[in-house]
């Protein structure tokens, strides 16, 4: 029922941008896991590059 917290977690590494799926190149973003207070997911976040 509930994942194992050892299990390994793969970052969500594209984002929509402007309509386009494009790879995030900016820092991982740790999701904390609300009720276990521990990482839940990882997010590639965008750097200034894609942003302009």
């Amino acid at each position: 029922m509930n994942k194992p917290v050892e299990a390994t977690m793969e970052a969500a590494k594209h984002l929509l941008v402007d309509g386009q799926w494009i790879a995030g190149k900016g820092p991982q973003i740790a999701v904390i896991d609300k009720y276990r207070l521990q990482p839940g997911a990882h997010l590639a976040a965008a750097d200034w590059a894609i942003l302009k």
